[in-house]
């Protein structure tokens, strides 16, 4: 193979991005991530807690929905971290500092 033909041409092409009008969005609150030697695995869970025992004990365990999963090349995991530290800066920014509430975050085993 000559040198020519092995030479790769870039393209660059904007994306037209599709609206999500009318869409509706779930709510998350905790995370798990997982990945392999290629991707990164992101699974978004609803938790509802459940009413309140009359014994007041806490329950054994509690619920959580999957509503969303993601597969991000790992390669492109350092903008996809950049993106989301300054989405949280502008909107510290704009509302102000927050409360210290961290959603649940955890790698999966």
């Amino acid at each position: 193979m000559n040198e020519e033909a092995a030479e790769i041409q870039r393209y660059e092409v904007p994306v037209e991005l599709e609206s999500d009008e009318g869409e509706v969005f779930q709510f998350s609150q905790q995370m798990v991530t997982t990945f392999d030697e290629h991707h990164v695995y992101l699974r978004f869970y609803q938790v509802v807690p459940p009413a309140v025992d009359v014994s007041g004990q806490p329950p054994e365990k509690i619920g959580a929905r999957l509503v969303a999963r993601l597969i991000w090349p790992a390669a492109g995991l350092p903008s996809l971290v950049q993106a989301l530290q300054e989405a949280g800066q502008k909107y510290e920014l704009a509302t102000g500092p927050q409360l210290a509430w961290e959603p649940g975050v955890e790698e999966a085993p």
